[in-house]
């Protein structure tokens, strides 16, 4: 081999390997990565259902008028609805919880609400 050819080999070798380490690099994540991007993903979406939840809930209480005079603050998390604030009776108290059972994706409420005539 002469040295011209050597030359070329080795620079050839010193620019290929480095270049199909990254390449190979980039096709194949861990099973680690895959699975936190996958919860992460998943904890986006049931953050933005929650939020969905929320805002139907709440819609629901300023079109209700029964519930006029009531100061309800809805927090959802994991589609529980948590409920505090007050409202002016005890019936109001049991239709904003059963109106919140109503939205869809919500599996449970807890009720903090208080009566405050």
């Amino acid at each position: 081999m002469t040295n011209v050819s050597l030359r070329k080999s080795v620079l050839l070798a010193s620019i290929a390997i480095p270049l199909a380490m990254a390449l190979a690099a980039c096709g194949s994540s861990s099973y680690d990565e895959r699975a936190a991007e996958a919860n992460y993903l998943a904890d986006r979406g049931e953050a933005l259902e929650d939020a969905a939840i929320t805002s139907k809930v709440a819609a629901m209480y300023t079109e209700d008028r029964r519930l006029e005079g009531s100061q309800i603050h809805v927090r959802t998390f994991g589609n529980v609805v948590h409920l505090t604030g007050y409202v002016v009776s005890r019936n109001d108290m049991l239709r904003a919880e059963d109106l919140a059972l109503q939205v869809s994706g919500v599996r449970r409420v807890e009720n903090d609400l208080a009566i405050i005539p």
